[in-house]
């Protein structure tokens, strides 16, 4: 947890569990709960035991509401903003109620650290992760226990100090190019320059592929829809299943399967030539 990186922590009311979800800036990153580390008791009532260590649970405040639904209301309209002022007002650990649920919010990076670190034994994703895995699958952010360990390993090999220094030379070409299609006086969107930087130094560096033109725009538009969705929308916020039809939800599926056909056609291209001699991650 660096400066400044805040936590949700929602603890369920009819088990005594604790959801988290934390990222520097204090919004968006995975959800985890408490599971069963073998004491008395069954699940490990994890907010109990930080709150008890920290401060006197009567002590602490947090906006008001039985439901919560302002407090939804509120956090859709300016996520960052809002957390900002809720911990700035109530403190390092605020709880509060959205939908019903009860939450925490988590802001001091010791406290942050504790619970992703140093007691991550006692700690697995929520159902929230499903939303997140309609893009990013069962892959090493949303998976957990033996596949993690297993997809961890794997993804190591491919990130050694030695592997990433020879990687220096493939950021340092693609980022010439890049910079080759700049012109003096020109405007250029910078934020979509460096998203396409970011993409062709990930399919050259992981996968040793080549990405056209056609390709990045394709993948960029995508990645569009996918940081629209989880900004906050009713769909991700609700779960609300893919299969229906909401507007958010058809550009989402088409979002999902574009990405799909990319990477794909690079594992296709890879094995018609098999044998080769590679050193990326693929």
């Amino acid at each position: 947890g660096a400066s400044g990186a805040g936590a949700w922590l929602p603890a369920s009311e009819h088990a005594p569990s604790a959801n988290i979800a934390v990222a520097a800036a204090g919004l968006m990153s995975s959800d985890i709960s408490s599971k069963h580390d073998g004491r008395s008791g069954g699940r490990a009532r994890y907010a109990d035991a930080m709150t008890a260590a920290t401060t006197d649970r009567a002590l602490l405040t947090g906006p008001p509401g039985t439901f919560g639904v302002r407090n939804l209301a509120r956090f859709v309209r300016g996520q960052l903003p809002w957390l900002a002022g809720v911990a700035a007002e109530h403190g390092d650990l605020v709880p509060m109620k959205m939908l019903g649920v009860p939450w925490f919010i988590v802001s001091h990076p010791d406290d942050i650290e504790r619970i992703l670190v140093k007691d991550a034994r006692v700690m697995k994703r929520d159902a929230g992760i499903d939303i997140v895995r309609r893009v990013l699958g069962h892959g090493l952010l949303t998976s957990e226990g033996e596949l993690w360990k297993r997809q961890r390993k794997l993804m190591s090999q491919a990130f050694s100090p030695k592997r990433i220094a020879d990687y220096a030379t493939a950021m340092v070409r693609v980022g010439d190019v890049a910079l080759g299609r700049w012109r003096d006086g020109a405007t250029t969107n910078l934020h979509r320059e460096m998203s396409r930087l970011t993409m062709e130094v990930v399919a050259d560096v992981l996968f040793g592929a080549s990405m056209d033109a056609a390709t990045v725009a394709d993948v960029g538009g995508a990645m569009e829809v996918a940081n629209e969705f989880f900004s906050g929308s009713p769909e991700a916020m609700l779960k609300i299943p893919k299969w229906v039809p909401t507007p958010r939800n058809v550009r989402m599926n088409r979002a999902v399967a574009t990405l799909d056909r990319v990477v794909y056609d690079i594992v296709a291209r890879r094995r018609e030539r098999e044998g080769e001699a590679r050193t990326d991650l693929l």
